[in-house]
């Protein structure tokens, strides 16, 4: 690194030899403030002197600037930290402003109906009730019931005697079959209801006879066929009951058949 004494050598150096190539006489600005002043001899010595000093005739007078040229910008330094922050202002006084006149009313606006809200929790469970009490209760109001709903209407239909159908005796493969006789016939049972009750069911009752009877007992209007054999005799009889509930009453009507022999 070349020390200060050296520049400021080099400078003087420098300076006087411009100046006498130049061949120009400078003088000490006098009283310039701005610049460091000095006085330079032959041999090159430099001697510093105030800013209104007059160099002596076998010297030179040499300036340079105090402050140099304006270097470029440095890099940007690193953010510093936020500062504290300040106190909260004085409440600013209230206003006292005068009160203004009511605005007239404004026209009915035409809202629209909002969704239904979501259903409310489920309230708490009451307290049992004397459970004679509620029997009681119920039983008042099925006599009143009864009072009110009336029996469903039934009928079984007209008594009916049939003339049957003869099948001749035969043997087969060793295996042989006696005369017999069949009687085919249709139920035509009617049931009816005020309908205060549950939806009305009817159904006919198996006839207790020891011949064979084919029918469906759910059909108001069922076929029946009987079956009978000869050793029953000339005659077969059977009562259909038809049965008609409303959920509370029962009704029935009865039919009577008789199948004969031919």
């Amino acid at each position: 690194m070349i020390s200060k004494t050296i520049l400021v050598g080099l400078v003087a150096i420098a300076f006087v030899a411009g100046s006498i190539m130049t061949g120009t006489l400078v003088y000490a600005h006098g009283g310039n403030l701005s610049f460091i002043h000095a006085c330079v001899n032959k041999d090159g010595d430099i001697k510093i002197v105030g800013a209104s000093t007059t160099c002596k005739k076998d010297t030179k007078p040499l300036d340079w600037n105090i402050q140099g040229i304006t270097g470029s910008n440095g890099a940007t330094g690193a953010t510093g930290e936020n500062g504290k922050d300040g106190s909260n202002g004085a409440t600013g006084a209230t206003g006292t402003g005068a009160t203004g006149n009511t605005g007239a009313t404004g026209s009915t606006g035409i809202g629209i109906t909002g969704p239904t809200g979501p259903t409310g929790p489920t309230g708490e469970q009451g307290t049992s009730g004397d459970i004679a009490d509620l029997k009681l209760r119920i039983d008042a109001l099925e006599n009143a019931f009864a009072l009110i709903n009336k029996d469903p209407i039934v009928d079984a239909g007209v008594d009916q005697t049939l003339t049957g159908i003869i099948h001749p005796a035969g043997c087969a493969l060793g295996l042989c079959i006696p005369e017999t006789f069949s009687c085919t016939t249709n139920l035509a049972g009617v049931a009816s209801d005020d309908g205060l009750r549950q939806p009305l069911t009817t159904k006919w009752i198996r006839p207790d006879v020891s011949t064979g009877v084919n029918f469906d007992p759910l059909d108001l209007n069922t076929p029946v066929i009987f079956l009978t054999g000869t050793s029953l005799g000339s005659i077969i009889s059977a009562d259909f009951e038809l049965e008609a509930n409303d959920g509370h009453n029962i009704v029935t009507d009865t039919v009577h058949i008789d199948c004969l022999k031919p």
